[in-house]
């Protein structure tokens, strides 16, 4: 046997840890390969709906014939620095797919990534990680009282614990992947759908503010939560009306928007109405920016193939006086605020509504901390950590129109990172432990 195949005998891939939180990176070292050869790395995984997804990278190898991918750039392949999860991030779906959907993660059970090492067309070394979407000690509790839809995630422990309550944007429906993970991290957290699930309203329109409110005060009642230790966090569309409930309910004591917005935007999905609400308080509809954009302008913007939506709402925003009617009186929020957005958002122009955000807090004097995050190469869809970032648009739920996210896959992959750990360390800093708090 020549020595170049007695070494490939040996060859493995050491990972840091073969089961994960999601949000914990991985350390992956290659070892027992001839020294300064060339050797190829692939990841795959299946999604939740069995799609095949993949990436790879090739490596050369030391003088002691290992690799380090935490801090060695691959030689070529799908990303192009020093990143132990390159390969995560990178994972790409296979071009005869069909459809345009982003990686589907439909449930909480734990994603398996699969690692192979090939050296000279030959596969010589494989392992996989699981990464979990949920700690094994959170309690999964499915909310279905009065009008109220969700599922709540109690930490292990006692608390008294602080609380979030995470709603999404357009797409609607129940999403507990956020929640989940916060409740790995002990922090309390609600999943609230609001529309597009069970028996809620359909479509984006006239949901009453009410309903958070119905929210707030049930996850206030538990025993385990600390009522004063309470935040919301939404995306997008969720972002908008997470600031203005902040507004307007003083138990709300903090919030944290993702590509947010600082004025009230229309209903949407049910094109033959027109025009209409999309929040109402008190039975009446909260006034919104109205849609200055000319047929022409509107034929342009929605005859690309991937449809940019920034570039109507920088139209509609270019009315000022609109703009000062429908703004969020977000100076009212009892707590401090977090922004998180991206300056290659595509689906709306969140950096600069995030600024506007922040000025008013200024120029109003609130007296809270605030924060905002706007990361350069991001775009819309800035998530948990490590999930794939290859996706920059996509078919929405309920227009079935592909509409383009922005920003590039290494751009969203950092900002995922950096804005959860900022995420947690805020919710810490706004939140400090009690004396005497179980964990």
């Amino acid at each position: 046997m020549s020595d170049t195949n007695q070494n490939l005998n040996r060859a493995h891939i050491e990972l840091s840890s073969q089961c994960v939180l999601l949000d914990e990176a991985v350390g992956i070292r290659l070892s027992g390969f001839p020294e300064t050869t060339r050797v190829d790395v692939t990841a795959s995984m299946r999604d939740d709906v069995n799609r095949m997804w993949s990436s790879q990278a090739s490596f050369r190898t030391d003088a002691s014939g290992a690799v380090d991918l935490s801090c060695q750039a691959p030689e070529n392949g799908d990303y192009d620095t020093a990143d132990s999860m390159g390969l995560v991030w990178s994972l790409a779906l296979a071009p005869e797919e069909p459809n345009q959907s982003l990686f589907a993660k439909t449930g909480l059970d734990p994603t398996i990534i699969t690692f192979t090492a090939s050296s000279a067309d030959e596969t010589v070394a494989s392992e996989t990680l699981k990464q979990l979407h949920v700690s094994p000690d959170v309690e999964r509790i499915p909310v279905r009282d009065d009008a109220l839809r969700g599922t709540y995630f109690k930490p292990a422990g006692q608390g008294p614990f602080p609380a979030v309550i995470v709603v999404g944007g357009s797409g609607g429906g129940l999403q507990e992947g956020h929640a989940a993970l916060f409740a790995s991290r002990g922090i309390a957290a609600f999943a609230l759908a609001y529309f597009a699930f069970d028996d809620l309203p359909k479509h984006l329109i006239e949901i009453p503010l009410e309903y958070f409110k119905a929210a707030i005060d049930w996850i206030g009642k538990r025993q385990e939560i600390d009522e004063n230790r309470l935040a919301l966090v939404g995306k997008s569309r969720g972002a908008e009306v997470a600031l203005q409930v902040g507004s307007l309910f003083p138990e709300v004591r903090a919030v944290i928007g993702y590509v947010p917005s600082h004025v009230i935007w229309s209903g949407i999905g049910d094109a033959g109405r027109g025009e209409v609400f999309a929040w109402t308080h008190h039975g009446k509809g909260i006034p919104f920016m109205p849609n200055r954009m000319s047929p022409s302008q509107a034929a342009e913007i929605f005859s690309k193939p991937q449809i940019p939506l920034t570039p109507m709402f920088l139209i509609n925003l270019e009315d000022s006086e609109a703009v000062e009617r429908v703004s969020i009186p977000v100076e009212r929020i009892s707590g401090p605020v977090l922004l998180i957005s991206g300056l290659d958002d595509q689906m709306w122009p969140s950096a600069m509504m995030g600024h506007a955000v922040t000025q008013r807090l200024e120029d109003r004097g609130h007296p809270y901390v605030h924060k905002h995050l706007a990361y350069p190469d991001a775009g819309h869809m800035i998530l948990m950590p490590y999930l794939p970032t290859t996706r920059n648009a996509s078919q929405h739920p309920v227009t079935h129109q592909i509409y383009a996210f922005g920003g590039t896959p290494k751009g969203c992959a950092e900002a995922n990172v950096d804005s959860w750990t900022q995420v947690l360390d805020f919710l810490r800093t706004a939140f400090p432990e009690r004396d005497g708090e179980s964990a």
